[in-house]
């Protein structure tokens, strides 16, 4: 996969955050604010003692809802699948 910084593509982002947001009726009286980087959790296939690094992981950005902090996870190849190779 090519390097993608979050700078680079944040107005495409915002862009589409805010149709996802109409599509979803999500609703926030003070609005959504779009957190500023990437989450990449691991899905590990077990868990025990031991810190597992590397594995399959899912690139995510997340919407925060302004008036409780409460956020919203969405999947970055979902979003703009184009940095992916793909088309919607």
């Amino acid at each position: 996969m090519k390097t993608i910084k979050f700078e680079e593509i944040k107005s495409d982002l915002l862009k589409k955050i805010n149709v996802v947001v109409i599509q979803l009726k999500l609703q926030d009286s003070q609005g959504f604010t779009l957190i500023e980087g990437f989450f990449n959790p691991l899905l590990p296939k077990e868990i025990s003692k031991n810190i597992v690094l590397g594995g399959s992981s899912v690139p995510m950005i997340a919407v925060m809802e302004n008036s409780y902090g409460r956020l919203h996870f969405f999947a970055l190849k979902k979003l703009l699948p184009e940095l992916f190779g793909e088309e919607d």
